[in-house]
């Protein structure tokens, strides 16, 4: 294979993790749910199912699509995080200009 197939596949795969996250998560607010719970019953059904991912799927590729969950994850929690206290903009600012540590 050549560089950018290697590249093309790798964004592929990344591309599809984020769309079956962000399935997952419409999927789990709709029956109220926690998406992580969602995506544990999920992983550990496709292991029990398929024996084989054991050999196909080795620790450093499992630690590396953990990375990448774990950016999502952390992206969507930071970019909830806080618009319920306040749609005003200035009310935003005024808060963190009057931060004292």
């Amino acid at each position: 294979m050549t560089e950018i197939t290697d590249f093309g596949l790798i964004v592929l795969a990344v591309s599809g993790t984020v769309f079956v996250a962000l399935l997952g998560m419409r999927v789990a607010d709709r029956f109220s749910v926690p998406y992580a719970a969602l995506f544990l019953v999920a992983t550990v059904a496709l292991t029990e199912t398929f024996s084989s991912l054991d050999d196909i799927v080795s620790i450093r590729k499992v630690e590396r699509l953990t990375v990448v969950a774990l950016v999502v994850i952390l992206f969507d929690g930071g970019s909830t995080s806080g618009s319920a206290a306040s749609d005003d903009p200035l009310a935003r600012f005024s808060h963190w200009a009057s931060w004292e540590p």
